[in-house]
């Protein structure tokens, strides 16, 4: 009884981390954050706060400048955020037109929300440019958050049907273990059978 009992709680223990290999098999993604700005900044009069950020992993998963701003300071407590990426960031800061991926305007709060979009140097500015003579506060945060993607569309068929065919197969054996160790706790935990009285037979 005892070695049957044994086998049984043996047998469900075993599927525990098939069971998570499984789920862990088909588990969404998780996101990855790198801080750029956390608490706050003084941007001087007339200038400006740059980041910079490299988004450089993968090319299947997808970047995004995420987070809020406010500012204090002055009358005009207002300040422009922009996202640039590297060429326009060296061309705005010799006096060219850039073509910011985000742009907030002058504004005393900003969210932002920003998809980078390829792999590649960016800049986070918070200008004050036009404020002459009074600097401005911002407190805040900001990051940039990488989510990683699914595999590519284009992945061999062979690689996916045998991703499938482990699931399945994986799947299949967790459900026997788990039937075979439910049979064998009922038949630990059933009464025992009732033994056959034997018929007493008399001569005549």
């Amino acid at each position: 009884m005892d070695t049957r009992r044994w086998a049984a709680t043996a047998g469900l223990v075993a599927t525990l981390p098939l069971l998570w290999a499984l789920g862990a098999e088909s588990a969404p993604p998780r996101p990855r954050s790198l801080p750029i700005l956390k608490g706050s900044t003084v941007v001087p009069a007339a200038s400006y706060a740059a980041w910079r950020i490299s988004a450089d992993e993968r090319t299947d998963g997808t970047s995004e400048v995420v987070g809020a701003v406010t500012t204090s300071g002055g009358r005009n407590s207002r300040v422009a955020v922009a996202i640039l990426n590297e060429a326009d960031f060296a061309g705005w800061r010799r006096g060219y037109a850039a073509a910011p991926l985000y742009v907030s305007g002058e504004v005393r709060r900003a969210v932002v929300r920003a998809r980078l979009p390829r792999p590649g140097v960016y800049y986070v500015v918070i200008s004050n440019l036009f404020s002459a003579g009074t600097s401005k506060t911002v407190n805040g945060t900001l990051d940039l958050v990488w989510t990683p993607g699914v595999p590519s569309d284009a992945a061999p068929a062979a690689s996916v049907g045998r991703r499938e065919n482990y699931r399945r197969d994986l799947f299949s054996f967790c459900a026997v273990l788990v039937l075979a160790g439910i049979l064998a706790l009922w038949s630990i935990q059933r009464p025992p059978a009732a033994e056959p009285i034997p018929v007493e037979r008399k001569s005549a």
